[in-house]
């Protein structure tokens, strides 16, 4: 009855909802930004994440989002990635980066 409870009272709740709409906002936007180097995903898979444009060049890269290919990346991205994306977002001065820190 307490998981019911908790269902109607807490997971469902439009401010839950909404705080869940913006994280997935967050990382969708993120995958276009952030990226792990493929060069360190076989020798350092904990590199997580990188910009991937640095002066007009642009490394390769594996999104975010393909992080599940990798297992070692996979389990390293836990919820502390949001925090990482939002460190980098916020200490960057590039323009590219506006969408993210309207979300954040």
């Amino acid at each position: 009855e307490t998981r019911i409870n908790n269902h109607d009272k807490i997971y469902t709740h439009k401010k839950t909802k909404a705080a869940e709409l913006l994280m997935v906002d967050l990382m969708l936007e993120s995958d276009l930004h952030f990226s792990t180097l493929l060069s360190t995903q076989h020798n350092d898979p904990d590199a997580l994440p990188t910009h991937s444009r640095f002066a007009d060049f642009e490394y390769p890269k594996l999104p975010l989002s393909r992080a599940w290919m990798y297992p070692r990346l996979f389990l390293r991205a836990d919820d502390s990635i949001v925090g990482v994306i939002e460190d980098k977002v916020l200490e960057s001065s590039d323009k590219g980066l506006a969408s993210l820190k309207k979300i954040l």
